[in-house]
């Protein structure tokens, strides 16, 4: 067996000593890069301002009175079981009070099947384009279920 392909028995070959000169240089470079990448990261969050939708502070803006005033006009309609008179005024009444405060207002209508047969049914589609508001979208049931007979 020549020389230079003995090998210490238990021991892996590590290979020639410019190898692990160039890995101990590589690690030792390492920290370097690692303390740099740390550094512009502190630099980019504390240095660069955040930007961002200004959402206003809507809870200041908040009125628990009108929001009950707004309830009651839909309450005071009565059960508004799909395709009933009582949920297109509700329709209406969301529709019109979006409006007001500066929303655009989308009727989506779509039919679907229930157990009492193809029902005719209108999403509100509100979206809002506002200083405040870059731009967002509001939904909410406004039907109620018919009662069965007893």
């Amino acid at each position: 067996m020549p020389n230079d392909t003995k090998r210490r028995k238990g021991r892996p070959d590590r290979g020639s000593r410019g190898e692990e000169n160039r890995l101990v240089s590589w690690r030792h470079y390492a920290g370097y890069v690692l303390l740099a990448f740390a550094l512009l990261l502190i630099v980019l969050v504390f240095f660069f301002p955040k930007t961002g939708p200004n959402y206003g502070e809507p809870w200041k803006e908040f009125s628990g009175e009108r929001a009950f005033s707004h309830v009651q006009a839909l309450v005071s309609l009565g059960p508004r079981p799909p395709e009933s008179d009582a949920i297109k005024q509700a329709r209406n009444y969301i529709h019109q009070q979006l409006e007001a405060n500066g929303w655009q207002v989308i009727d989506q209508p779509f039919s679907a099947k229930t157990p009492r047969g193809p029902v005719r049914f209108v999403n509100l589609i509100a979206r809002g384009l506002t200083s405040r508001i870059k731009r967002s979208c509001s939904s909410s049931l406004h039907s109620t279920t018919p009662k069965r007979s007893i």
